[in-house]
């Protein structure tokens, strides 16, 4: 009977946790890398060379009768590659436009590299569901352009199609115009990094139990519907973070209107521990209640979510309220934010939201009333309505304008144990601080402010 002989194998943690040093001739196999050593007796395995491995091949779509022409559908090359590739390996792009007609799904971890190229959906299919998916884990995008420059997607460009880990898209441009660009749903471990999304429905939607997912450096605009939307569906997503994006230059037509959202949906459980930070939004200054052509809704606004925190972002020229908090969340911080020339509040906290300090933003020169339909108590830098346990301390709210719009710096309805002050007060039309009927309880105020 054949002897079996099994080699010594783990994967790329356990064998730096351990760094054992092999016996002449022992062979060592690194599940995670594919490479294989073999010891010399007095070498630690960190030091050894190794036999290349998965995350050493290269697969050139060229190789397999892509054209990159921007003429030819090369989907049947593209898949030629990903079929001889091993999961672990690199499909690579080399520059040119690489025209893919049809859906394509990925079954492997494989890493998509381009230098200068793109990869363009062609103009026959209509896609009302998915363009790319990604069905496991560890699947990496780099250095491409996908575009959709026929406006054939009106579903997902990109979307996680089961629940996988380790899905990224680094240093790369989207342009989808009438759909979602990428969608991670049900996603763990999901990173985004230095994009740019060129035009889109929605740029990026983190839905339905997506857990540790963040989004940094990137820039989104000529959008319609949302640029960022973390959403619920059967469940809500947790320990996801917003850092260092911009969101510019609406382009009107849309539903929602949401410059950066996020609400638990249809979950029957809060967003958890969410985090916005050092996110820039800038509205086209119009009325998000107009008739023709309305501005944008709230721009920065969370729904539904506990423990998080608004750390340094930037809100100018909305429609609506500048950032938002509301239905529900609880326990946050809105720290360090700049709300500017806002149709209606600068800052609002709203419907039940509790536990939240609120300390160090600036609220200026909101209350623009572009439509002449805001009450003038909503005109103001902080509007709170029906919340509780809320603490403001040395922010800055006025009006330097000539002709002020901003009513007040703060204004309360049907609100609870609220702390004001000290704050402020930067020159604001009719006072900083307003409450608005009896309904309000447990209001304590710096003994400089009054109502």
């Amino acid at each position: 009977m054949a002897e079996r002989l099994q080699q010594r194998q783990g994967t790329s943690a356990q064998w730096a946790a351990a760094n054992p040093v092999l016996v002449a001739g022992e062979i060592g196999y690194d599940r995670t890398t594919g490479k294989v050593k073999f010891g010399d007796g007095s070498t630690a395995w960190s030091a050894l060379p190794g036999l290349p491995g998965a995350t050493d091949l290269v697969f050139n779509v060229k190789d397999f009768g892509a054209k990159g022409d921007g003429v030819t559908d090369d989907r049947a090359a593209i898949v030629a590659a990903m079929t001889a590739a091993p999961a672990g390996s690199t499909i690579y792009f080399p520059p040119g436009t690489y025209l893919v007609d049809a859906s394509l799904t990925i079954t492997k971890a494989l890493t998509f590299r381009g230098a200068g190229a793109t990869i363009v959906k062609g103009p026959t299919t209509t896609i009302t569901g998915n363009w790319m998916v990604a069905n496991v884990g560890g699947i990496k995008f780099r250095e491409l352009a996908v575009t959709d420059p026929n406006g054939k997607i009106t579903g997902n460009m990109f979307t996680s199609g089961a629940a996988i880990s380790g899905l990224e898209w680094r240093d790369c441009q989207l342009y989808s115009p009438l759909g979602v660009a990428l969608r991670f749903a049900r996603v763990t471990s999901g990173l985004i990094d230095t994009v740019d999304i060129i035009g889109c429905r929605v740029g990026v939607q983190i839905e339905n139990d997506a857990r540790l997912v963040d989004v940094h450096r990137a820039n989104i605009s000529n959008w319609v519907d949302r640029g960022v939307y973390v959403v619920g569906t059967t469940n809500a997503p947790t320990d996801v973070t917003l850092d260092d994006i911009t969101v510019t230059n609406f382009l009107g037509g849309g539903s929602a209107r949401y410059p950066i959202m996020a609400t638990k949906g249809a979950a029957p459980t809060n967003i958890q521990r969410l985090t916005y930070k050092d996110l820039t939004v800038v509205g086209p200054g119009r009325s998000y209640t107009a008739a023709t052509n309305p501005g944008t809704a709230d721009q920065i606004a969370m729904f539904s979510t506990d423990d998080f925190r608004i750390i340094g972002c930037v809100s100018r020229g909305g429609g609506d309220m500048g950032i938002t908090v509301d239905g529900d969340c609880a326990r946050g911080v809105v720290a360090g934010n700049v709300a500017t020339e806002n149709d209606a509040a600068g800052f609002a906290v709203w419907n039940g939201s509790s536990k939240i300090a609120v300390n160090g933003n600036t609220a200026m020169r909101n209350g623009q009333n572009r439509n002449l339909d805001r009450f003038d108590y909503t005109r103001a830098g902080f509007r709170m309505s029906g919340a509780r346990d809320i603490a403001l301390s040395g922010n800055t709210l006025g009006d330097d304008q000539t002709t002020k719009t901003q009513n007040y710096g703060a204004s309360l309805s049907s609100c609870t144990n609220v702390s004001l002050g000290p704050d402020v007060d930067a020159g604001n039309a009719l006072g900083l601080y307003f409450k608005e009927g009896a309904a309000n309880t447990g209001i304590v105020r710096a003994t400089t402010a009054a109502f």
